[in-house]
């Protein structure tokens, strides 16, 4: 006897597409879309300048749920829940990829320039502290608070790449440059994402 189908089902291609298909490969805007094994294209993940013959690189990165830092202000109690949750709930994705020595030199720009900036307002919310007058304390907890943002936003634009959201299986990867977006556009125009799922 025949099975029937179930015409609520999702598609097979689909379901296989989510269970980690490692070839999953696109472009969202200024995100790039993989599967659970990442293999990117042998060129520069900043600059997009074709490389063949460095070793490539992998990183393994992990994602939780943003809203989870939430309950770091809880305190103490907040602090160990979202250890616990984090380290219950994370997904992880192995990335394999090129970078030049240009892309190199980019993202040490910017480490560089954060770094400065953040030791800027560091100094200049101690000067304040250490003036001892009223009207000036305040401008220094601007300082330490401007220190701290620059840090975590120097961290953050610093980074190769890092996971900005998980969907269905699937992994979006920012700190991609724009030439690399368009390679991976020009080199894998049938889309897998777009042709069978829709969000």
């Amino acid at each position: 006897m025949q099975e029937l189908e179930n015409p609520y089902a999702a598609p097979k291609a689909v379901l296989e597409n989510l269970n980690g298909v490692d070839d999953i490969m696109e472009v969202s805007g200024k995100l790039i879309i993989v599967g659970r094994n990442a293999e990117l294209p042998e060129c520069c993940y900043v600059t997009g300048e074709p490389i063949t013959t460095e070793k490539r690189r992998a990183k393994k990165l992990h994602y939780t749920n943003p809203y989870l830092a939430l309950l770091i202000l809880l305190g103490i109690i907040g602090i160990i829940l979202y250890v616990v949750i984090s380290a219950s709930n994370k997904k992880s994705v192995v990335v394999k990829y090129n970078l030049s020595k240009e892309g190199k030199k980019n993202l040490n720009k910017k480490r560089l320039f954060g770094s400065l900036l953040c030791l800027l307002f560091l100094i200049g919310g101690v000067f304040c502290f250490a003036q001892a007058d009223q009207e000036i304390v305040p401008f220094g907890f601007l300082g330490i608070m401007f220190s701290i943002v620059t840090l975590i936003v120097t961290i953050s634009i610093g980074t190769v790449m890092r996971v900005r959201k998980y969907k269905n299986g699937l992994f979006y990867l920012s700190g991609s440059g724009q030439k690399f977006r368009d390679y991976l556009m020009r080199h894998q125009p049938s889309s897998t994402i777009n042709s069978q799922v829709r969000y």
